[in-house]
């Protein structure tokens, strides 16, 4: 899903007191900037934070995230079921049900080698800035009886309400040798599926025409048994996100 500029639901800002102080509890002056690191160069071993007392030096090395602000705002539409076609002469009833697995999205590259750190950090910096719990992903169901007309499709359509944190990540490290900290830091915004108040995820049902150029296509590619397109002899089924593809391409065309 693209990260880009959308109106905000609802809008939360941190309270970063506890972790400026763990910042400089690590010998990290928050209020200034650091030198640019890619996050991808961190060690896995050096996102959370830990210590060795070594005596008359200490020994750590960590990574805290710093939230700037939290947007509620309405995710990417995604389908949630597959789309039913009836090209029969007669209205037909069906139930739609389906699920989805909405996950976390970055507008950092992060590699799957570093992963778990930078998620872990995400989270701790939620709960510790805003009192939450924070989800990488979350899976939607919804099942919903609908009459579909002659020469129509329809499959449910989910917009789910997305937590879209904006923020800067300060990676710190020392060795018992060295004298100082030395410290780096990287920006980032991180999305994942999250409520909060009377904000709700939308379930549309979507009901569009079929030309009959499109439904003899969906006819022949269902019985060439290309296993997204298929027939029970009557109806044909197809993926909802393709459905949603076909429709925007005939809208534009």
């Amino acid at each position: 899903m693209p990260l880009e500029a959308v109106v905000a639901l609802l809008t939360r800002y941190p309270n970063n007191e506890a972790i400026q102080s763990r910042l400089r509890h690590f010998g990290v002056n928050p209020d200034i900037t650091h030198w640019s690191i890619d996050p991808n160069r961190i060690d896995p071993g050096q996102w959370e934070p830990w210590e060795i007392d070594a005596g008359r030096r200490r020994h750590f090395a960590g990574t805290l995230g710093r939230p700037k602000l939290m947007e509620y705002i309405y995710g990417f539409p995604t389908a949630l079921t597959a789309a039913v076609v009836n090209s029969t002469q007669d209205p037909i009833e069906r139930t739609l049900t389906g699920e989805k697995t909405i996950g976390t999205e970055t507008s950092l590259s992060i590699s799957t080698t570093i992963e778990a750190g930078f998620f872990g950090s995400v989270s701790l910096s939620v709960t510790t800035a805003f009192s939450q719990t924070w989800k990488k992903e979350e899976k939607f169901t919804d099942s919903i009886r609908v009459t579909i007309r002659p020469g129509r499709m329809m499959w449910l359509e989910l917009v789910p309400v997305m937590r879209r944190i904006d923020g800067d990540f300060v990676h710190f490290r020392r060795w018992h040798t060295e004298t100082r900290t030395n410290v780096w830091q990287f920006s980032g915004v991180v999305e994942a599926p999250g409520l909060e108040g009377g904000l709700k995820d939308v379930v549309n049902v979507r009901d569009e025409p079929v030309s009959q150029e499109m439904a003899d296509l969906f006819q022949a590619a269902s019985v060439t048994g290309s296993g997204e397109i298929t027939t029970d002899g009557t109806l044909v089924t197809l993926p909802g996100d393709m459905a949603a593809s076909l429709t925007e391409d005939t809208r534009e065309s």
